[in-house]
């Protein structure tokens, strides 16, 4: 038993230390066919400068701001003034200059382009440890579709959620986008994110929510209706939320029936 729970602490403990750093700006999508006059959405912590061009001409690139994640990430929507062609977005400040572009990520406008079709269903996962720097609380949320962006709505009640009391933000494809440069599987975080923001201010197993695909063309498929946290999140609570605890008490009992022998 205690090589077991030697190997879960480490397992947990090596991703939180993977993802235990400052987070970076994102822009997505990272890459991938667009359709013509893109919207792309670009999430910073700071100042800084995307140079954009078409078939190697420069584009100048429409900003709209987006909302801001707990004070911290400041989100833009970007349209991008081209009907085809192979268009190159890279990121740029004052220190990249002498080492290049922070980022530069390549694509393919197509007048063919189709978004995805289908209900919008989701993978709900429970993320919660603690590692010296690092610690998660939240629900991981896998989407079945890809987007550019999600904007997420949320209440901490289905009440407050009917009438119209809800918060929302945005969120790019993979939570991942922000700590680096390769793809990854959607994900969206709800709750406190390791090494980074918090993006639901309440308990996330108990929160009402709705995801709604943005996609690039600007078009919003079909809202799929808004779930419950709870309807899932205390059959996941013995085993995924409470299992390393119980895990430790037992230990501890362990450890004075012998001290007592």
């Amino acid at each position: 038993m205690r090589i077991a729970v030697l190997l879960l602490v480490l397992a947990a403990g090596g991703e939180a230390r993977a993802m235990c750093g400052t987070a970076h700006d994102a822009l997505s999508p990272r890459a991938g066919t667009l359709p013509p006059r893109p919207w792309l959405y670009f999430f910073t912590r700071g100042q800084a400068v995307l140079w954009a061009a078409v078939d190697g001409q420069p584009v100048a690139l429409r900003w709209e701001h987006v909302g801001v994640i707990d004070d911290d990430v400041v989100v833009w929507r970007l349209r991008v003034p081209a009907e085809k062609g192979r268009l190159v977005v890279s990121r740029w400040d004052a220190r990249d200059y002498l080492d290049g572009p922070f980022f530069e990520h390549v694509y393919h406008i197509d007048p063919a382009w189709r978004r995805p079709e289908g209900r919008t269903e989701t993978r709900v996962e429970v993320s919660r440890y603690q590692w010296t720097c690092s610690s998660e609380d939240a629900l991981v949320v896998h989407p079945s579709i890809v987007a550019p962006a999600y904007r997420v709505e949320w209440a901490p009640t289905k009440l407050a959620f009917d009438r119209g009391m809800r918060r929302s933000f945005v969120w790019p494809t993979s939570s991942k986008n922000f700590w680096s440069q390769e793809p990854a599987e959607p994900s969206i975080g709800l709750g406190r994110l390791n090494c980074f923001v918090e993006t639901v201010g309440a308990n996330p197993l108990a929160v009402y929510w709705q995801i709604t695909p943005l996609f690039p063309d600007g078009d919003t498929p079909h809202v799929p209706p808004p779930r419950a946290s709870t309807s899932w999140g205390m059959a996941l609570t013995a085993g995924q939320v409470y299992g390393p605890y119980l895990i430790g008490l037992g230990l501890l009992l362990l450890f004075v029936v012998r001290r007592r022998r």
